[in-house]
Order: C-alpha cells, then sequence, then structure tokens
C-alpha cells in the first residue's frame, strides 16, 4: 500500500505540471484511493502495520535542498520576461498539497500513530519532503516537454525511425 502512495505521488505530480485536462477527475482517483486503500487491506484483520521513519533526520538536508532549488527558480524569474516566469506559488500549492494529502491519508487510516505523527510533523513533511523535489521535477518536465514531446499536452505518439540497411 505505501508504495501505491510513492508511485501516485508521482502521477499526482506530473498531472498538476501539465495541467492536464482530466486533472480533477484523475486527482480524485488517486486521493481516493489513497484513503479506500487502507480500508481494503483491513478486511483481512486488524491494522497492525504501523510505519516509521526516521526523516527528521535529515530535514536540515532536504531544507538545503528546497533552498537551491526554489533559489534557482527565484533568480531565473528576476532575470525573465513576465511571459516565461515560472509559477512558485503554484509549485509550491502542489508538492505541499500532495505530500499533505498522502500523510493525512495514513493518519486518519491509524498506518501512523497519533503520539509520533502529530500535526506538526504532518505540517513539517509538507512543507519539506515532497515539496523539495518540485523545481526539479519541473526541470525534468520542461526537458521532457523539449526534447520528447514539443507539446506535453497532445495525443500524438512519438514515432521512431528505423534506420534499414
Amino acid at each position: 500500500m505505501l508504495l501505491s502512495y510513492g508511485i501516485t505521488n508521482f502521477a499526482f505530480i506530473w498531472l498538476c505540471i501539465k495541467k492536464d485536462e482530466d486533472l480533477k477527475e484523475i486527482l480524485v482517483m488517486i486521493i481516493g484511493w489513497w484513503l479506500i486503500a487502507p480500508t481494503i487491506s483491513s478486511i483481512g484483520g486488524k491494522n497492525n502495520i504501523v510505519t516509521f521513519r526516521t526523516t527528521s533526520a535529515y530535514h536540515s538536508f532536504m531544507a538545503i535542498m528546497l533552498a537551491i532549488g526554489y533559489g534557482v527558480i527565484i533568480i531565473y524569474n528576476i532575470f525573465s520576461s513576465k511571459e516565461k516566469k515560472i509559477d512558485i506559488i503554484r509549485l509550491n500549492l502542489t508538492g505541499i498539497g500532495v505530500q499533505f494529502c498522502w500523510k493525512f491519508a495514513l493518519l486518519i487510516n491509524g498506518y501512523k500513530t497519533y503520539e509520533y505523527f502529530i500535526f506538526s510533523t504532518l505540517l513539517i513533511n509538507s512543507l519539506i519532503e515532497t515539496n523539495l523535489g518540485m523545481p526539479y521535477i519541473y526541470g525534468i518536465y520542461l526537458l521532457y516537454k523539449k526534447i520528447i514531446n514539443k507539446d506535453a499536452n497532445s495525443s500524438e505518439k512519438l514515432v521512431i525511425k528505423e534506420n534499414i540497411y
């Protein structure tokens, strides 16, 4: 179940960056799955899995990565024309929202203990963990859009030409 949170996490982010036309419907499916999967897993009996991580041990490194990523975007925006500026607020809200949604789903379904998983942990994790990757994921998206698919919203498929000798 936790693996599905990680995989759908990136799908969620990619669709938000892409501004997919079916974004609302797909996000309802993803968040719905995050909320429903633990309930389905409880059919087998009492929830006896409690997750525990020690990410707080390296939150300082994560904060540095976050500052570098957003710092690069801020510098880019300062020297860019108005049309080419990157929407920092949108990137932040996406990163914070994704992390908050799935951590909250784990909390309300009992996969995090309330003693360990207090509100401040939820807030700090949401502000740092997924959000630190947003500038880098956005850069990958721009590279993808430039090299692989000029439109990135088009339904056209990439055609690979083969050399026949």
